[in-house]
């Protein structure tokens, strides 16, 4: 299924990409 596997990665960047913005706004 490479079709779910690009989907993980992708939601994985973007929660990344999440996450630094919240540790951004915090500090």
């Amino acid at each position: 299924m490479p079709c779910s596997d690009a989907n993980v990665s992708n939601l994985a960047s973007l929660s990344m990409k999440l996450l630094n913005q919240l540790l951004i706004d915090l500090y």
